[in-house]
């Protein structure tokens, strides 16, 4: 019985702990979102477009809070998994957030000569779920998109430019905020 009210009380401290992340993260995307407003067209060598899309659900907050805890708790601090035209990268909590920071950054402040359009997905809530940057054709170089997907910890970046991410833009956005 004492083990039991043991965990009950370690459960309920991750879980109130994973509910203040979840808060910072959801204060971290307002910081975001402002940022994209006030950087967007503002003279910093980009083309950067932003749209704002509302899905049609609430967020399951056990479920987040759950895969919030799992993505903590990951053994690595990030897994990537490559195919021919595509990358899924699953980070630890922590250091996505830095990456996300970062890529914002990189794609909105840095004179890549890139054309970006940043979508912002929220639910019903108005909780920022997931952003993607839609990087355009410019230059010879070929595009690609980076999704963004806030309750994993996890970004999947596809299309013909993937190559061009992995070997120039990831390297570029770790070295902002030395992930």
């Amino acid at each position: 019985m004492l083990r039991s009210s043991r965990l009950e009380a370690s459960l309920e401290a991750a879980t109130l702990e994973m509910w203040e992340m979840m808060q910072d993260a959801q204060k971290l995307d307002r910081q975001v979102e402002d940022l994209v407003e006030a950087k967007t067209g503002c003279g910093f060598g980009v083309d950067v477009n932003t749209k704002c899309s509302t899905r049609g659900f609430n967020l399951n907050c056990p479920k987040v809070l759950k895969k919030k805890l799992e993505a903590t708790n990951r053994p690595n601090l990030y897994e990537v998994s490559n195919n021919l035209d595509s990358s899924y990268i699953a980070c630890q909590a922590g250091l996505y957030n830095l990456i996300r920071i970062a890529l914002h950054i990189y794609y909105t402040q840095h004179k890549t000569g890139y054309n970006v359009l940043i979508v912002i997905s929220k639910d019903k809530q108005q909780q920022v779920v997931q952003m993607v940057y839609k990087v355009r054709k410019c230059a010879g170089m070929l595009p690609y998109t980076i999704s963004m997907y806030h309750t994993k910890s996890a970004l999947y970046i596809n299309g013909k430019g993937v190559k061009t991410f992995i070997d120039k833009d990831w390297l570029n956005i770790t070295e902002l905020q030395d992930c």
